[in-house]
């Protein structure tokens, strides 16, 4: 009797679980469709604009035919005006189709309850669309590798570790890589696995140092980089992860997913 009410315990407090983490979930989605309502605005309005740029040109084209002394002069402007709209239209239209059928949404990192920032975004094999800024250019492809990069802005004073997580609810104080289903790397150079495997990897973080996580799903694999070159790789079986970051209230850094050229190439 006794160890079933045990457990019923356990089930009792899975299924808590569970709840929780579904609550937090349903918090993201609502702040990222928020966001994404916005830039849907954003980009309409701008499209509105355009067209309503190119109908005065088409005015401007029709009263060519009323000045006959000078339609040579004008019609040679509106021909270099049309080359150009038509170009820009078309690159209006690329991205607003793949903004639409695509509907990249970006990622943001999220405190929980214990103050561990966590993505908005889960990694799994399942193939979504991403963008990478490049130096010369915007990829946004569709692919089941996921990356992301920490700008370090001061030297920890205290330890902080990022990498990817399985649950919504890690713990606070406990660096990444320390509790069931993470990996982590911190600040000291170490690689931190949960079955208690800790192996230097690198010297520790200094100012103006990037470091970087990712996982290859097709590889199986989730690896680390220092200033855009890898440094370790890992490989595992679990499928599902959050990047997620356990943050010095003494550190400054910021978070690429993308939306700025990352260090490392890809």
């Amino acid at each position: 009797m006794e160890k079933q009410t045990n457990n019923l315990g356990k089930i009792i407090n899975t299924l808590n679980q569970k709840i929780e983490d579904l609550s937090y979930l349903i918090q993201i989605q609502n702040i990222e469709f928020t966001k994404e309502l916005r830039k849907r605005d954003e980009k309409i309005n701008s499209l509105e604009k355009e067209i309503q740029y190119i109908k005065q040109l088409k005015c401007i084209e029709e009263g060519i035919k009323e000045d006959n002394d000078y339609a040579p002069i004008i019609a040679n402007k509106l021909h270099i005006n049309k080359m150009i709209v038509k170009e820009k239209e078309t690159k209006w239209k690329e991205i607003f189709e793949e903004f639409v059928l695509k509907e990249y949404v970006s990622t943001v990192l999220i405190p929980n309850k214990n103050g561990v920032l966590i993505s908005s975004k889960k990694w799994n094999k399942e193939k979504k669309p991403i963008m990478i800024n490049n130096l010369s250019h915007v990829l946004l492809i569709v692919t089941n590798h996921q990356y992301f990069e920490i700008s370090i802005q001061s030297a920890p004073p205290k330890l902080i570790s990022f990498g990817v997580v399985s649950s919504l609810t890690y713990k606070e104080k406990v660096p990444i890589g320390q509790e069931k289903e993470s990996i982590g790397f911190d600040s000291n150079g170490t690689l931190l696995l949960a079955n208690g495997l800790k192996k230097k990897i690198a010297r520790a973080w200094k100012s103006n140092d990037v470091v970087g996580c990712g996982y290859d799903a097709q590889e199986s694999n989730v690896y680390f980089t220092l200033n855009g070159k890898k440094i370790i790789q890992v490989s595992t079986v679990f499928s599902d992860w959050y990047p997620a970051i356990q943050p010095s209230g003494f550190t400054q850094f910021t978070t690429n997913f993308g939306e700025t050229p990352f260090v490392k190439s890809f």
